[in-house]
């Protein structure tokens, strides 16, 4: 389980890298991760700029143009920052 310095080392990560991007899709490969339907949630990021992210507490907070993505990275805390050509084969939740 990751502590909130690696969480805040992601969320600074992810700012660096992902802020003024565009999300074109969203593909849902394990629903259960998700507090909301898979229509609302794909429908409420696709096509959102990513604006910024940071961290609160052990949550990370991505503020985009439609709104906020919030990601708890649970037990596993994995976060890849990847081409879909250079994404491993093991099965990912959300991608």
């Amino acid at each position: 389980m990751p502590e909130v310095p690696e969480i805040a080392s992601r969320a600074r990560e992810l700012n660096a890298a992902l802020a003024g991007k565009t999300i074109s899709t969203v593909e849902i490969l394990q629903p259960k991760c998700l507090n909301a339907s898979i229509e609302a949630f794909t429908a409420g990021l696709t096509g959102a700029v990513i604006e910024s992210a940071a961290y609160h507490g052990k949550w990370i907070q991505v503020h985009t143009t439609q709104g906020w993505l919030l990601v708890n990275l649970g037990m596993g805390g994995e976060i890849l920052l990847v081409t879909r050509a250079t994404m491993p084969e093991k099965t990912y939740h959300c991608v």
